[in-house]
């Protein structure tokens, strides 16, 4: 049975919340977990390492599963166990080696629920709700970046004893792993087939029929995703009628440089390779994978910052949450100003404004209201520019491609999440943790210089 229209798309932003919110509870308490086992902030930035190690590896192989699971909700829900399990495995970690493989197995529950939620998306939304669709997706989870680190915060409090510390952590975990479980019952009508999507913006060529009406419902000529239609308000050839590698609003999909394809032309086996050899790819992943080491190395290092400056738990995590309010009033607006400005001028802004801002919080976390200040405008353009990368990635690929080139760009930022936190774990061993948020707002500035350089003609719109 077919529900309204977007049921299905409160339904995937409840469970983003929740599972959200569990893994950034968890997150930062895995940091005063490590500092409370004696580890430093090289061992720190090991562990952060860590969690994306196996994603890395599985990233590819669960993009191209989801392009044939007919009922995405089912890996969705999968994701949340996988999210209760991890938390059971650090809630009873005695080593930091256990520590650390419980962190895998919470990346793991990650990337399966990213891309399943990602995947249902590109397979269902119409394609003038794209940012729309991208943008409540990312919102949810900018909710659970809120919610996460206040709670953990208030949690684990300002006791420096550390039995009673380590207790603290133990229900914090547990806490964690009851919050994810919730989320089984707010999917469970999309797994069960009580709420459904309606087609009107999926494509025929990947969408299995499972989770869709079997009749009578439009379809909307678009694969997947879909792309913004002609005449829509971000018009043009790189972001209107035609995407940056030709792939059509009425879902053609081209060459590059916006050569349209005949009506049923192949485009062949979406590989790796081929998707980063698409003239633009590259450039999105690294703004995304920068984008998304910020929130990463702030979340893993802030703590480690204030335990030297003797900043409470409880403020690290109000100062985490700001940043993630932040994020959220940007998304909220990001219909608005996408509807107002080019896209790759917004991504260009909030990789700047991301990288000055938030580069100077470690300096300030003594000053609550200065790095309150700080957090929030950096928070406001971290927030704009991931949503807009998934759109710019789906727009720049044929449209049978379009899962698994998310897919790739989520491999591109599990490497991110691999690499760079060992090298801002060796950055902060030599210069102190501060040294790892500003390796982080440095990768933010050269990305946005990158793309500055190689932004098309045109600027602002007005």
């Amino acid at each position: 049975m077919g529900g309204r229209p977007h049921v299905w798309l409160w339904l995937l932003v409840g469970t983003a919340i929740l599972t959200q919110t569990t893994l950034n509870l968890v997150r930062p308490t895995v940091s005063y977990q490590l500092l409370g086992m004696g580890a430093d902030a090289g061992a720190v930035g090991l562990v952060t390492s860590a969690y994306a190690l196996l994603p890395l590896v599985l990233v590819m192989w669960l993009g191209r599963l989801t392009e044939r699971t007919p009922r995405l909700s089912a890996l969705i829900a999968v994701g949340a166990v996988v999210f209760a399990a991890s938390c059971l495995l650090l809630a009873y970690a005695t080593t930091i080696v256990v520590v650390a493989i419980g962190s895998v197995v919470l990346g793991v529950a990650h990337i399966v629920f990213t891309i399943a939620g990602q995947a249902s998306i590109a397979r269902y939304m119409p394609p003038e709700d794209l940012d729309r669709g991208f943008g409540w997706f990312t919102a949810g989870y900018a909710v659970g970046q809120l919610l996460g680190p206040l709670l953990g915060g208030l949690m684990l409090g300002s006791d420096t004893d550390l039995d009673a510390r380590t207790t603290a952590i133990r229900t914090t975990m547990l806490v964690g792993a009851a919050v994810s479980l919730v989320a089984l019952p707010v999917i469970a009508p999309l797994v069960f087939g009580f709420a459904r999507p309606y087609r009107d913006g999926a494509g025929r060529a990947e969408a299995p029929q499972d989770d869709v009406p079997e009749a009578g419902v439009p379809d909307g000529g678009v694969s997947e995703d879909g792309v913004p239609e002609a005449g829509s308000s971000d018009g043009g050839a790189a972001e209107g009628g035609v995407t940056e590698v030709g792939v059509s609003h009425r879902g053609g999909a081209g060459g590059p440089e916006g050569a349209s394809a005949t009506e049923g032309s192949p485009v062949g086996k979406p590989t790796m390779l081929r998707i980063l050899r698409l003239p633009t790819i590259p450039s999105h992943m690294i703004a995304s994978l920068a984008l998304l080491t910020m929130a990463d190395l702030l979340i893993a290092f802030l703590p480690v910052v204030g335990e030297r400056h003797g900043v409470a738990p409880v403020w690290v995590g109000v100062f985490l949450a700001v940043r993630a309010g932040a994020t959220i009033a940007s998304r909220i607006c990001l219909p608005w100003l996408s509807a107002r400005y080019r896209r790759s001028d917004l991504v260009i802004v909030s990789l700047l404004g991301a990288g000055v801002t938030i580069v100077a919080t470690p300096s300030t976390l003594t000053w609550p209201v200065v790095t309150i200040i700080l957090m929030a405008v950096g928070g406001f353009f971290l927030g704009l520019g991931q949503p807009l990368t998934m759109t710019l990635v789906v727009q720049s690929v044929p449209t049978a491609w379009r899962s698994t080139a998310l897919a790739v760009r989520l491999m591109g930022n599990r490497m991110g999440q691999v690499v760079i936190p060992l090298a801002a774990g060796g950055i902060a061993w030599a210069v102190g943790p501060a040294g790892a948020i500003w390796f982080a707002s440095l990768l933010l500035v050269v990305s946005g210089a990158e793309k500055s350089l190689h932004r098309r003609a045109g600027g602002f719109r007005r």
